[in-house]
This record gives structure tokens, sequence and C-alpha cells, in this order.
């Protein structure tokens, strides 16, 4: 392994780890020195080809974004939402849990809010309640004014009290929509009587419109049989069909890649890499990184 430090600022160094092997215990421990030190870091792998366009203009990409750099913006997204939450649990018996935040107006991600493990399925009202209320906290912060309207995207189903959800849209003065982002059961779906796969944007609504079945794919990745994603409306008054618009721009906003785009909203899969993360690292170490720093890149 060689570590070399970037100085793309002076009180930001970044370090870029060459070779280092992820299945080794040092990994993790590394992992953890480092970020109990405050340090952002980007590994890379030189078996890739020198002529790997892909790899290294988006290891580039990972490095641009944990500097603070903004790779795409988005411009007149429709829907009135200004904030986009994602949340995730991570693990099968104590979980993680993940989140991250999204501004759409420009593309700019408001960083991440650190919660406790927890057992089961479903969050605990304190913890929601607390994740909302950082995140709202972080907004503010950043603009000088709370969000009017808030889309909160639940990897899987959302099994948490909706009575906090009405209980926050009353003391923040704000509407909120929660969304269901199921990645399993989703049937296929085809254009032209089955004959040729569903391309990218493609969605099909169930009759009361509080359910679509989406393919979010990139065209890159349309080869094989796409892998769709079912979408539930479980909370609030805005528009079904334009927060489904939203979701197919928000798989174009990508921290680490220049070339794709992915099969979750950038909300979620930014959450699900960071529940990923927290299973594996100490959060006391992590506790300690800039929370605009996408760690989980």
């Amino acid at each position: 392994t060689e570590i070399y430090t970037l100085s793309l600022h002076d009180a930001l160094p970044i370090l870029l780890i060459l070779n280092a092997d992820n299945s080794e215990p040092s990994y993790l421990t590394m992992r953890n020195h480092l970020f109990s030190r405050s340090i952002a870091h980007q590994f890379m792998n030189l078996t890739h080809s020198r002529y790997d366009e892909y790899y290294w203009s988006n290891l580039a990409a990972g490095v641009f974004s944990k500097a603070g750099g903004i790779l795409s913006k988005m411009t007149n997204i429709p829907g009135p939402h200004q904030l986009f939450i994602g949340i995730d649990l991570g693990g099968q018996h104590l979980r993680a849990v993940g989140s991250a935040m999204l501004m759409t107006a420009d593309g700019s991600l408001l960083g991440w809010t650190l919660n406790d493990p927890q057992n089961g399925e479903r969050l605990s009202d304190k913890i929601l309640k607390s994740l909302i209320d950082k995140s709202i906290q972080q907004f503010q912060q950043v603009y000088g004014f709370k969000p009017d309207h808030i889309c909160i995207h639940r990897d899987g189903l959302f099994n948490e009290n909706l009575q906090i959800i009405s209980d926050l849209e009353i003391l923040h003065n704000c509407k909120i929509d929660v969304l269901e982002i199921i990645k399993s059961g989703a049937p296929r779906t085809y254009r032209n009587r089955g004959k040729n796969n569903a391309e990218q944007g493609d969605v099909f609504f169930t009759c009361n419109l509080k359910e679509a079945i989406l393919t979010p794919h990139s065209i890159g990745r349309m080869a094989a049989t796409p892998q769709n994603i079912k979408v539930r409306h479980r909370y609030g008054e805005g528009d079904f069909l334009l927060m489904i618009d939203q979701i197919i721009l928000l798989t174009h906003i990508h921290g680490s890649s220049l070339f794709r785009s992915t099969r979750l909203p950038a909300p979620v899969h930014h959450s699900h890499n960071f529940a990923t993360l927290l299973q594996k690292q100490d959060l006391n170490a992590i506790s300690l990184m800039d929370r605009l720093c996408p760690i989980y890149l």
C-alpha cells in the first residue's frame, strides 16, 4: 500500500491510497485511523489499464466530490420540494442508520447525519424526529431559511410512525411527502407487447396513482434486463407524477461517476452507501469527519 497527499487546499488534505487490499483487517483499521483524524481519502487500484478512461475519470470525480466539488447541477426540477432526505437501515440485527441530504436547485449535498445503531426494521420515533430536525437545521444554516417542502425517500418500506411526520409539519410549518423506494418485487416491464425491454424513464402507474413501477437504469446498463424499482407514495399531498419525474432526474446526480446514472435516486443511493460504511467502521471515528464530505463514495 502506498499513500500520497493531494494538496487541494491547505486546510483540507486528501490522501490518495494505492493498492490497499480491502479484504485485510488492516484496511478497516487504516480507515478508522484516518476518520479519527478527520482526513478524507480516496482509494486507487493500479491494476486498471492506463487507458481505462472510465476508471480514472471516475476516480478523479470521487476526489473532486470529497474536496467539495459539484459534478453536475439541476435547474427547473419539477415540483416544489427544496430538500430531499434519504433514509436507509443497513445490517441484519443491530442496524446502522444512514442518511444523506440533497438540495435539488443545484445538486449540492448538504451532508449527512450520524445516529446511534438500533435493533429492528423501524426507526424509533426519537431517531426519526432527530434525523429530520437535523436535516432542516443543516438546510437553514446553508440557505438562511427553512424548506417549505421536503421529500423523504425511504429505502424499502416506511415502517416508521407517520404521526411524527405530521407533527414535524406543524412544528416546522412545512409540507412533507414520504416515498418508499423498493428494490425487490418490482415486476418486469416491456415495450411493444413484450418484444423490447423497458427504457430508462418508463413508468407504469397503478389505478390509484399512489404506486408506480419505474425503470431507472442508465443507457449503459440497458443491454441486460432492466431491474425496475417500485415507488409508493405513503404520505403527503404532493403530486406523485412530479415526484416520479424528480426520481428520474435524481438518478443522474452521482458523486463519483461521470458516465452512468444509478438505479436509485441520489438521496437513497448515498444513504445506502453510508449505511453500508457504518456497518464496517467505527462510529466514534466517523463522527470526527466533516459532515459535508461524502465519505461513503
